[in-house]
């Protein structure tokens, strides 16, 4: 909360800023799904499976991306140390409590 609460001002002058918050490093597309897959199943206790539908490249995609942490670690001193396997595990955890508690909005609503 001490980022939300107390953003730095910037040199020049701005305010609010969003930072990348990540592991520094790409990952495998592929990699990432199978981890997800994985994570949503232990936590629901049900295997489940992502539907794939492989497409070529479509406007907007990129082929490599990572989170540049540079400006996080320079403004707050702070670099993140979760890795992929434990930061989808705890949203497959956060994602099956969220959802069991009724908070799914349907798109009637």
């Amino acid at each position: 909360m001490r980022v939300l609460c107390n953003p730095p001002v910037a040199l020049s002058g701005v305010r609010h800023k969003v930072y990348d918050i990540g592991d520094n490093k790409p990952e495998q597309l592929m990699y990432f799904i199978e981890t997800l897959e994985k994570s949503l199943s232990k936590a629901t206790g049900r295997t489940l499976a992502a539907e794939r539908e492989f497409l070529p490249m479509q406007s907007g995609d990129v082929p490599r991306t990572y989170a540049s942490t540079v400006e996080l670690e320079r403004d707050f001193d702070y670099k993140p140390g979760t890795s992929i396997e434990d930061g989808l595990m705890k949203f497959a955890e956060w994602f099956k409590e969220y959802y069991h508690q009724g908070n799914m909005k349907h798109k009637n609503d």
